[in-house]
């Protein structure tokens, strides 16, 4: 889960504003400043009071920049200090993350710990929405760790030891004491613990962005929190529900795939490409694709995407005429391999197929994932992603109502929470627990998806 969610997104929003002071348990502050000090090594009142001005001020810009586009002096100069000032509390940016990481790891686990028991009842499921609300609250609260979860190196910092596994056990020891009765259909608890957060965060986000710019009329969070709830809770309780027999959902008729655009003909390209160019620019763009996905956009040049290709700058700029070219150009490919992949779901008529149908989706994740991501980001403020944006999410919004349209759990509900409840499912889940940060492998991920979407959305059994 990473910081390239926020990146380039200084959206000014009431949510962004409120995050801007994070809670940090003082007991974690430094007692000592670090070497050489101007008058005293121990932190007193003052001190403390700049620490944690330091600490306020670079969960705000890890929020609006991500992790690697902040620097050590843009958090000391955003509260009127220099590096020297911010040196003597921190030995990098990294330490000041990991104090915000374990502020997550902190209110995660007494989130965790409050959940009630849930049944396979009414009142089960009315317990498991309310205590998504409070889950959701507290990941909007540490938006800026949770994004960068687990802590990232820097070429000029020495790796540290990621202390989120110690945080994931806990978690999944709630989810197994708190869901005796529950059907992880062969999952573990850490797993399904990992999977209920994942999309509660990215659910969230994915809300956020739709709301604000992609022509539909605004949901609010609660109406998601509703639709999740009832996913979860009937992919964890399938014998609660009445069962329904597979077939192929939305009725007669395909969804026509787009015809794939030829690489010479790709946005962003500045010139025609010969077919001996097909290999560089093929090499080019799987660079700046992991290098998004290490970075994130805000935090990535031109220069990084030349240095991970190996390179010269003469050959980037003879196909691209900046980041912003290239960032289109990878967008309109992964646009592409997205609507053809999303017009063969409405073809799957069994729980095996629906399976078959997902290991095929995740194969476009692992092309096209931080692409994805960025897009999904950036779109709001990023015109000229905002055409091809919205292709996407009608196509993707058709789907999901003809998916949908009689399904048990969903039936009624806002379609703007039923069609971002589904790309969640779809690409954020994968992104963010398997490829961005592995906690769970691919096959975890992939009965997952088969437990949300059989079970969960349409009613199937497995």
């Amino acid at each position: 889960m990473n910081g390239d969610l926020a990146a380039g997104a200084d959206r000014g929003t009431a949510a962004a504003q409120d995050n801007a002071r994070p809670v940090v348990d003082t007991r974690r502050l430094p007692v000592r400043r670090r070497a050489p000090y101007a008058v005293s090594p121990s932190i007193g009142p003052e001190g403390a009071r700049a620490c944690l001005e330091l600490i306020e001020a670079g969960h705000r810009l890890f929020t609006e920049r991500g992790y690697h586009a902040t620097t050590t002096t843009a958090i000391a100069e955003a509260t009127g200090r220099s590096d020297a000032a911010f040196y003597q509390y921190f030995d990098g940016k990294q330490a000041l993350f990991l104090l915000l990481f374990e502020n997550l790891g902190r209110d995660l686990v007494a989130q965790f710990a409050a959940l009630p028991p849930i049944a396979a009842t009414p009142a089960g499921l009315a317990a498991l929405r309310e205590w998504l609300a409070g889950l959701g609250a507290v990941l909007n609260r540490h938006s800026a760790s949770l994004l960068e979860w687990p802590t990232p190196d820097e070429a000029d910092e020495e790796p540290s030891e990621n202390p989120q596994e110690a945080y994931i056990a806990r978690l999944a020891g709630a989810f197994r004491d708190r869901l005796p009765h529950a059907d992880f259909a062969g999952l573990s608890p850490r797993a399904v613990a990992l999977v209920v957060t994942s999309l509660t965060a990215y659910g969230h986000f994915v809300l956020d962005v739709r709301n604000r710019g992609l022509r539909t009329e605004a949901t609010a969070p609660a109406v998601l929190d509703d639709a999740l709830s009832r996913v979860v809770h009937r992919s964890l309780f399938p014998d609660a529900y009445p069962a329904r027999k597979p077939g192929r959902p939305g009725g007669p008729g395909g969804v026509h795939p787009p015809a794939r655009s030829a690489p010479e003909q790709l946005p962003g390209l500045r010139r025609p490409v010969t077919r001996r160019g097909h290999a560089t620019i093929k090499k080019i763009t799987e660079a700046a694709i992991a290098t998004f996905e290490a970075r994130g956009l805000a935090g990535t040049s031109v220069n990084d995407i030349i240095a991970a290709a190996g390179v010269a700058h003469g050959t980037f700029y003879t196909y691209w005429a900046d980041r912003a070219a290239i960032v289109a150009t990878l967008t309109h490919q992964a646009a592409e391999a997205v609507l053809a992949h999303l017009a063969t779901l409405l073809d799957a008529g069994s729980t095996a197929e629906l399976g078959a149908w997902l290991a095929g989706w995740l194969d476009v994740v692992a092309d096209h994932g931080p692409v994805l991501h960025v897009w999904a980001a950036d779109i709001v403020d990023e015109p000229l992603l905002q055409p091809l944006g919205i292709e996407v999410d009608d196509r993707l919004r058709d789907v999901a109502n003809r998916l949908l349209a009689d399904s048990p759990v969903l039936d009624g509900l806002d379609e703007n929470a039923r069609t971002t409840a589904l790309w969640t499912v779809l690409a954020e889940l994968p992104r963010s627990a398997w490829r961005r940060n592995p906690v769970l492998t691919r096959d975890e991920v992939l009965r997952a998806q088969t437990l949300l979407l059989a079970r969960g959305f349409l009613g199937w059994p497995l």
